[in-house]
């Protein structure tokens, strides 16, 4: 029987993955235009001040922001409430993502009133900060590890399939299954791309001692469109992102969320 914590749970994991899938799935959608008929790639920024921009877009922004809240409310409940009897290593990595969407967050409210960033600028804002603490340059060498770390486990997830474990696909035939599961990895391993270009900015900035050098998801997009044949890279990784939503749309609606482990395997 569900107890009013688990119907609590349930419902802001969902909201929050559908809320989550969106900006990447609308990031994937410009990142293949940008591939296919040479428009403007967007990031994450770019994607709210396009929605700000439709008719009635603020008030689609408002109901992103309210899904974006919900799915920081659940990663921190996971981390803080522990209600899928985690290791202390995942508890921790559910606190990271739940303050990295508290950023996203906050750019989507500053778009909002009409005043989004970057991501690149974010990233150099939040860089230059770190940078001007006490040990600031080691700071900053621990949110370049973290990132990194978040990059090298986003692509074991997506190598391994080891996210199927939290997805209940008993409704669908196997060939459907194994098609999901195929497109789901194929998400994770692009965003394991992208957050390790991240990271690699990251450490520049560590490095040589300079805030301008670390990007965010703008900057790696930029980086893959730079290269030899970029605009079928770009398109590919479009098509990723795109796959990404694709797991949080089964992650909402078929997965097995706020249960501890012992429960998900009945």
């Amino acid at each position: 029987m569900h107890t009013k914590t688990d119907k609590f749970v349930k419902w802001t994991s969902t909201i929050g993955y559908l809320s989550h899938g969106l900006i990447y799935l609308l990031m994937g959608g410009f990142a293949l235009a940008a591939g296919l008929v040479s428009t403007e790639k967007k990031d994450s920024a770019g994607v709210l001040r396009f929605i700000v921009d439709q008719p009635f877009g603020k008030v689609l922004l408002l109901a992103l922001i309210a899904g974006l809240i919900c799915y920081i409310v659940w990663r921190f409940s996971q981390a803080i409430l522990n209600n899928e009897d985690e290791d202390w290593k995942m508890r921790v990595t559910y606190l990271v993502i739940g303050s990295t969407f508290c950023g996203i967050t906050f750019l989507a409210i500053k778009a909002f009133f009409g005043n989004a960033e970057s991501s690149d600028d974010s990233a150099e804002s939040w860089s230059s900060i770190i940078l001007s603490f006490p040990f600031g340059p080691w700071l900053l060498g621990a949110v370049f590890l973290v990132v990194l770390a978040i990059g090298v486990y986003q692509a074991y997830v997506g190598i391994t399939g080891s996210f199927a474990d939290d997805l209940d696909l008993k409704e669908f035939s196997s060939r459907s299954q194994k098609w999901i599961i195929w497109t789901c990895s194929a998400g994770y391993l692009t965003r394991s791309i992208l957050i390790l270009l991240i990271a690699t900015y990251l450490f520049r900035a560590v490095w040589f001692l300079d805030p301008d050098e670390a990007k965010g998801i703008g900057g790696a997009l930029d980086t893959i469109h730079d290269q030899i044949f970029g605009r079928w890279l770009i398109a590919i990784v479009g098509l990723g992102l795109m796959a990404y939503s694709v797991f949080t749309y089964f992650r909402s609606r078929h997965g097995k969320i706020g249960l501890p482990s012992d429960q998900n395997d009945e």
